[in-house]
């Protein structure tokens, strides 16, 4: 598989409970990495969701509390560009972390 690191969407379900985004655990979501950069979403110990987007030496990093998430199946997205010069991350259809890159 091979993403482009300059514009993009990743998206995916954690269905309920598989993992669970409110309890104290830490997952790796989504991870991928290349010559140019890397891109992942993980799920921290103190329940935020963060999407990293590494693209050369500009690193920028959004990210949402997850703590109050109901036990269900969740939609997460994540977006990136180059161009446009931001990330987003969306929860369940809902813009939820926007962050500028910093050049």
């Amino acid at each position: 598989m091979e993403l482009n690191l300059e514009e993009g969407t990743i998206e995916f379900v954690i269905r309920k409970n598989k993992p669970k985004l409110n309890n104290g655990v830490f997952h790796n979501l989504f991870s991928y990495a290349n010559d140019l950069g890397k891109i992942s979403i993980t799920k921290t110990k103190s329940n935020f969701l963060i999407f990293l987007h590494q693209f050369g030496k500009i690193k920028t990093k959004a990210k949402v509390d997850v703590s109050k998430l109901e036990d269900k199946d969740h939609h997460i997205a994540a977006t990136w560009s180059i161009k446009d010069e931001k990330i987003v991350l969306y929860v369940d259809g809902v813009k939820v972390a926007e962050e500028k890159m910093k050049f």
